[in-house]
């Protein structure tokens, strides 16, 4: 009886067309775009930039879309598949609570799961305060150990580093 309750789903969020456009400090410069590359261009998500992510105040919408294309370009596999099929269906997240899975680190008590597509491919994340707990290919009853933990501000600055801040739309 009460497991059911543990694995019940409770919410999701819709980001449309991947993206938000976040607009920071929009007369920086790119120095590091012509001299650091540490993505070949065949795993950056668009063709770079010079539109800067901001990761202050952020939305909910706006978080999953920077933590989705920080993930692609940083892990590739499973999560870059998913952050470019979300330029063209968007991006659901679904929110269980983290005892549904054996997570590492169950941050808040809920976990994001991320699709696009709407199927589950395992492509989680918790969340600390500003810290965020990333996670690939977990699954119920299986003991899952986080990729990394990382802040929303240090994803910003590795998405606007590899000229990526355009696959971020509002």
């Amino acid at each position: 009886m009460g497991e059911n309750n543990m694995n019940k789903k409770i919410g999701f969020l819709m980001v449309t067309g991947m993206g938000l456009l976040l607009a920071g400090c929009g007369n920086q410069v790119d120095n590091k775009a012509t001299n650091s590359s540490s993505a070949s261009s065949s795993s950056l998500l668009v063709a770079k930039s010079n539109v800067k992510v901001n990761s202050d105040n952020m939305s909910p919408q706006e978080a999953v879309s920077l933590i989705s294309t920080y993930c692609g370009l940083r892990y590739g596999g499973n999560w870059a598949t998913m952050a470019k099929e979300a330029q063209k269906e968007g991006l659901q997240v679904n929110l269980y609570p983290s005892s549904k899975y054996q997570l590492s680190d169950g941050g808040q008590g809920v976990a994001y799961d991320v699709t696009a597509g709407g199927k589950s491919q395992g492509l989680v994340y918790t969340v600390n305060n500003d810290d965020v707990n990333i996670y690939q290919n977990v699954k119920e009853n299986q003991k899952s150990t986080k990729l990394a933990t990382i802040s929303k501000s240090e994803m910003a600055n590795y998405v606007n580093q590899e000229g990526q801040g355009s696959s971020l739309k509002t």
